[in-house]
């Protein structure tokens, strides 16, 4: 029983790896221009509301890599979407780079900066405070900012490894 128990937790280990990027790449030598002060801890969880995993307080803008095993020189990033509150990491991220790795493109999915959430219910935080779109847009307008220069440095990062 015990070596059956074995069998199948290494079976599962390896299955995981499977499925993970092959590599993280942090976009910034410590902290990110603009957001040095920012404490907070990124954090995962599986949303309800959205019936995906999504990633929200990301602080460190990082870059997470599927290489195919037969590259063809295609390189593309991909930045799932969430209102820069939310990142739906799974459906708009690393299951579309899985798929584009399995074609032979390299794919990098940009984990960029969100605004902090104040609750653990970040995609429900993301729908309240849509309520006042006027407000909400005022309160993310640097933040766009911020996100937007973290998708052009991960197209220089790109290119320059490329």
């Amino acid at each position: 029983m015990k070596k059956y128990f074995y069998s199948v937790l290494l079976v599962l280990v390896a299955s995981f790896q499977l499925v993970a990027q092959d590599e993280v790449i942090s976009l910034y030598e410590g902290k990110a221009p603009g957001s040095e002060d920012w404490n907070w801890q990124e954090a995962q969880m599986y949303s309800n509301l959205f019936k995906t995993e999504v990633v929200y307080n990301v602080a460190d803008p990082k870059l997470l890599v599927f290489k195919p095993k037969n590259p063809n020189g295609t390189s593309i990033i991909i930045a799932p979407g969430g209102g820069f509150q939310t990142l739906s990491i799974n459906r708009e991220g690393i299951d579309l780079a899985k798929e584009l790795a399995s074609k032979g493109i390299t794919a990098f999915v940009l984990k960029y900066r969100l605004i902090h959430s104040k609750t653990n219910d970040p995609a429900q935080e993301l729908i309240d405070n849509l309520q006042d779109r006027d407000a909400y847009y005022k309160r993310t307008s640097a933040l766009q900012k911020m996100a937007g220069n973290d998708c052009k440095t991960a197209i220089n990062y790109v290119r320059e490894h490329a």
